[in-house]
C-alpha cells in the first residue's frame, strides 16, 4: 500500500515494534520494525498509519546492547516495544524523524526498549536513515494542535 502524493505530519518511536536487527557489514547496523506511528496528510486529510520501517545506521563505531535482549519475547500484544528513541546531530540536538527519510549526518543513536525488560540500545554513527517500507493500516484519525518538530 503506497501514499502517493502525501505529506508526513510525524513519525515516532514511541510504542513502536521492532522484528529484528541485523548487522549486514561491522559498521553497518539496520532496526527493521513492523510498526512505526506515521501520521500522513493527504489534502485536509490526517490519518495514523503503521508502517513497516528500517532504520539504516551508517559508519557504525560502536553499538552496545544493554540489557537482555529478546526480540521473541511477548511483551505487548505479543510483541516487543519501544518506550522511547533518538537520533542525535554533532551539537547534540535532537534529530527529527522526518528529516531521517533523507540520509542525514549524526553523531548518536539510542533506543529504549521492553524485552519484557528494560533493555537500551547505543551506537555512535555518521549517518542515519530511516526508510518506510511499506503502510499497512490505517490505524486512526490524527488530530494535530501546534507545531510539529519531528
Amino acid at each position: 500500500m503506497t501514499h502517493g502524493a502525501t505529506e508526513f505530519d510525524f513519525i515516532e518511536f514511541h510504542d513502536g515494534t521492532i522484528e529484528r536487527i541485523d548487522r549486514p557489514s561491522a559498521d553497518e547496523v539496520v532496526i527493521v520494525f513492523d510498526h512505526l506511528y506515521v501520521c500522513v496528510r493527504q489534502g485536509n486529510d490526517h490519518a495514523g498509519w503503521s508502517y513497516r520501517a528500517e532504520l539504516v545506521l551508517s559508519a557504525v563505531t560502536s553499538f552496545t546492547v544493554d540489557g537482555d535482549m529478546k526480540l521473541d519475547a511477548p511483551t505487548r500484544h505479543g510483541q516487543v516495544f519501544i518506550d522511547d528513541g533518538e537520533v542525535r546531530d554533532e551539537a547534540g540536538e535532537v534529530i527529527g524523524l522526518r528529516a531521517l527519510l533523507d540520509a542525514t549526518d549524526a553523531r548518536t543513536f539510542s533506543m529504549q526498549y521492553f524485552s519484557p525488560t528494560p533493555v537500551l540500545l547505543s551506537a555512535d554513527i555518521q549517518r542515519a536513515k530511516l526508510v518506510l517500507v511499506e503502510a499497512v493500516r490505517r490505524i486512526e484519525d490524527c488530530y494535530l494542535s501546534g507545531t510539529l518538530t519531528n
